[in-house]
């Protein structure tokens, strides 16, 4: 059966001689994977740019219950971005949210609310006349919301350890070895109330780590992450 949707480029993967494999987080079927034949070809390099990570397609696609890949019947530009391939921070930026959406969305499953949320915050990316050097941060943060595990804003003069298992502050050291010590914890918690910017290459290098941390322990085989060491030292 065939369905319209809007859908984000997530991952894509050669598949043989002229063909792809892609990963895209549907607004109505969450992620799926469709394989699209023939787009590798010297007569067909424009419409394999429309797979390119973090596209915003409208698609017609089929649908069946059973089937782990799919196919797509029509594709066109949803969201043309006019500035992120051709601005390098942006470009940069664009892809660390690929490859942390890559590891983040796994399921199945629409979500409306979240569908919204991403295509807003990647257009947002690429309209903003100066890119903020903390929007990854930002970015990443507002994602763990959306998955659950938003830290706890308790800081307070007792609970000064940050406990990235609980996603808490609390009063003593934990039993295991996955917490901020005080001078970390309180920089996290001025990221997380908003009162600190981090102008400071240093501490948005530190805020990087510590998230990739927290998501690493609150999402499954999340592993390590490639992209920071290009972030860090763009905004160096």
């Amino acid at each position: 059966m065939l369905h319209k949707t809007k859908g984000i480029v997530i991952k894509t993967t050669p598949f043989r001689e002229s063909s792809i494999v892609c990963k895209i987080f549907t607004e109505l079927f969450g992620l799926q994977t469709y394989i699209i034949n023939g787009v590798r070809t010297s007569g067909k390099t424009g419409k394999a740019a429309l797979f390119q990570p973090l596209t915003i397609l409208d698609l017609v696609v089929y649908k069946h219950e059973h089937k782990k890949m799919e196919r797509i019947s029509e594709v066109k530009l949803a969201y043309h971005f006019t500035q992120i391939n051709f601005d390098v921070a942006k470009n940069i930026t664009a892809f660390f949210i690929a490859e942390l959406l890559h590891k983040v969305i796994y399921e199945e499953e629409n979500n409306n609310e979240f569908f919204e949320w991403l295509e807003n915050k990647l257009i947002e990316l690429n309209n903003t006349e100066t890119l903020n050097a903390s929007f990854h941060l930002d970015f990443m943060l507002q994602l763990s919301k959306h998955f659950g595990f938003y830290p706890h804003e308790n800081l307070t003069e007792t609970a000064t350890y940050f406990d990235l298992v609980n996603g808490v502050f609390q009063n003593e050291i934990p039993s295991h070895i996955n917490y901020l010590n005080k001078n970390d914890s309180k920089l996290f918690a001025d990221f997380l109330n908003g009162s600190n910017n981090l102008q400071n290459r240093i501490q948005r290098k530190k805020i990087l780590q510590i998230l990739c941390d927290y998501f690493e322990l609150h999402i499954p085989n999340f592993g390590k992450m490639k992209s920071p060491e290009v972030l860090a030292a763009l905004f160096d």
